[in-house]
């Protein structure tokens, strides 16, 4: 049985949710985090964001994200099949 779940409520931008322009004109909201990493002596912060799959249906890697005036580029896509997507970014050059 497939899991049926309203996640609007978990997108809400009065909540923990910030809008995202995606693709030059789509607005949607997205969960932003910019977790710590450290790979091959080097430490910083990769940039994820969670959506709505919905939102994101024709997404490709290498297309543009814009986050608080901040260009990103898609870098991996991972659907998680109950209709959530995380997408690693890298800043545009």
């Amino acid at each position: 049985m497939a899991m049926v779940e309203d996640l609007d409520a978990f997108f809400s931008t009065a909540e923990f949710a910030i809008t995202a322009l995606y693709n030059g004109s789509i607005s949607v909201s997205v969960i932003y985090d910019h977790e710590y990493t450290e790979q091959f002596g080097a430490a910083g912060t990769n940039p994820f964001i969670t959506a709505k799959a919905v939102d994101f249906a024709g997404a490709a890697k290498g297309q543009a994200v814009v986050l608080d005036s901040t260009s990103y580029t898609i870098k991996t896509i991972e659907r998680d099949g109950t209709g959530l997507v995380r997408m690693e970014l890298t800043k545009a050059a």
